[in-house]
C-alpha cells in the first residue's frame, strides 16, 4: 500500500506543472448576464427533485448566457462536505498573487492534519510535499491531509475573510469566529447560493487574476471524482467542479460547458438516507444518492441546452 501511495503521489507531483501552464479547454465568460428568475426551469428541476424521504436538498443553477436561474432551497445552509477545498484553493491563489505562498513551498504534515479516513496520498505526520501537488491532490482527488495542510499554510481565518469580501456571507471552514452560526456539528457549512456566486465569479476569468483563475479552472476540471453532476451529461461535457461526501451528505458544485453556453449548478443535501461517507459512499443507497444529483444536473442541461 506505502508503494501504491507514493506511485500515485510522484504521478500527481509530475502533472502539476502541466496543469498549471495548459490554457483550459473552455473559455471565459466575457460578460454575466444579470439573475433571470425562470419558473421554467424551477419546474424542470423540480419535476426530478428526490422526494423528502430521500433527503433534503438545497439547489441552484444559472445559464451564463440568459441569465435564466432557479433557486430551490438555496439560501439554506448546509455541511459543505469538501466543496470547501475550492475556497482553499482560492485563497491560496489569492496569496500566490500577493507573493505570499507559491506552488514550489514545502508543506510539512502536522500531526493535527493527519487523517485515516477518506483520501489520503500525502501519508503519515511528517510527510513533505510542494504546495502545488497539494494542490492538485486536494482537489483531483479530495485529499483531506492536502487540504488540512493548505488551510495551514493559508490560515483559515484568511480563507473566511475573502469569502466575506467575494460575498458568499454564509460560506465558512472552520474555526468559525464571532457571530458565526451555530450549527452543523462544526461542520464547514455553505449554501446553493453561495457556491452559485463563486463558480461564476471562476467562470468569468475575474477570480483573483486570469492566469490563477486558468490555473483554478484547470484544477476543478480535472477532478476525478465524476459520480454526480457529471453522470448524465452527455460523455466529454466539460464539467469544471468539486464533490464533497459526508455522512447523510453528497454534494457536487461547478460549471458546466454546453455547447450553448455555460451554465453553473449547486445541489447540496443532508439526511441523505444510507449513506456513510467513510473511505467513500459505495453500495445502493450511495448509487441512489448520486443518481439523484446527476438527475437534477442533466434536468438542467435539457431545459438550457433545448
Amino acid at each position: 500500500m506505502k508503494g501504491l501511495a507514493a506511485f500515485a503521489l510522484a504521478c500527481a507531483a509530475a502533472l502539476v506543472p502541466s496543469l498549471a501552464l495548459a490554457a483550459p479547454p473552455v473559455p471565459f465568460v466575457s460578460t454575466l448576464p444579470a439573475d433571470v428568475p425562470s419558473p421554467s426551469l424551477s419546474q424542470a428541476i423540480q419535476a426530478v427533485s428526490p422526494p423528502p424521504s430521500a433527503g433534503t436538498f438545497g439547489i441552484a443553477v444559472k445559464s451564463l448566457t440568459t441569465g435564466e436561474i432557479a433557486l430551490v432551497n438555496a439560501d439554506t445552509p448546509f455541511p459543505s462536505a469538501s466543496l470547501y477545498k475550492t475556497a482553499v484553493m482560492y485563497e491560496f491563489y489569492r496569496q500566490k498573487q500577493l507573493g505570499r505562498v507559491s506552488v514550489n513551498d514545502v508543506l510539512t504534515e502536522r500531526s493535527y492534519d493527519y487523517e485515516d479516513d477518506g483520501a489520503n496520498l500525502v501519508g503519515l505526520p511528517g510527510a513533505q510535499v510542494s504546495a502545488g501537488t497539494a494542490l492538485q491532490l486536494m482537489m483531483t482527488i479530495s485529499d483531506n491531509v492536502a487540504a488540512h495542510m493548505l488551510e495551514d499554510r493559508v490560515g483559515r481565518a484568511n480563507i473566511n475573510r475573502t469569502l466575506e469580501q467575494l460575498g458568499l456571507h454564509t460560506t465558512r471552514v472552520g474555526p468559525f469566529g464571532p457571530g458565526a452560526p451555530d450549527l452543523l456539528g462544526g461542520y464547514a457549512y455553505t449554501t446553493a447560493h453561495d457556491m452559485l456566486t463563486l463558480y461564476q465569479t471562476l467562470a468569468t476569468g475575474s477570480a483573483v487574476d486570469a492566469d490563477s483563475n486558468r490555473e483554478m479552472l484547470n484544477l476543478l476540471l480535472a477532478n476525478q471524482v465524476n459520480d454526480r453532476l457529471p453522470a448524465q451529461l452527455p460523455p466529454g461535457t466539460p464539467v469544471a467542479h468539486k464533490n464533497g461526501e459526508l455522512d447523510g451528505v453528497l454534494n457536487d458544485a461547478g460549471i458546466v460547458y454546453g455547447p450553448k453556453g455555460p451554465f453553473v449548478i449547486a445541489v447540496l443535501s443532508e439526511n441523505v438516507p444510507g449513506i456513510n461517507a467513510e473511505p467513500y459512499p459505495t453500495g445502493p443507497a450511495a448509487d441512489a444518492g448520486m443518481a439523484n444529483v446527476a438527475k437534477i444536473a442533466s434536468a438542467a442541461y435539457a431545459y438550457l441546452e433545448r
